[in-house]
């Protein structure tokens, strides 16, 4: 596997030895499972620090894919 990850670069590949999950969005572009959690987390403290309130809103919820500009939700 060749491709890289959307969010840190790195090949997809890389990652395997640890175990690490990779994650198709729904825009056709490939993620690390951590990488997505760390842009689901910085999202929400953005969030949290507009609104102070939780939202189960997934446009607000899910990043934007880093590779395409996209919402980044997992399938």
């Amino acid at each position: 596997m060749n491709e890289k990850c959307c969010v840190c670069e790195e090949l997809l590949s890389s990652k395997f030895s640890t175990g690490e999950k990779v994650i198709e969005l729904n825009c056709g572009d490939t993620c690390h499972e951590e990488c997505l959690w760390l842009l689901i987390n910085a999202n929400a403290d953005d969030i949290d620090d507009e609104t102070d309130t939780k939202t189960s809103d997934p446009n607000k919820i899910f990043p934007n894919c880093e590779s395409c500009g996209k919402l980044a939700i997992p399938l």
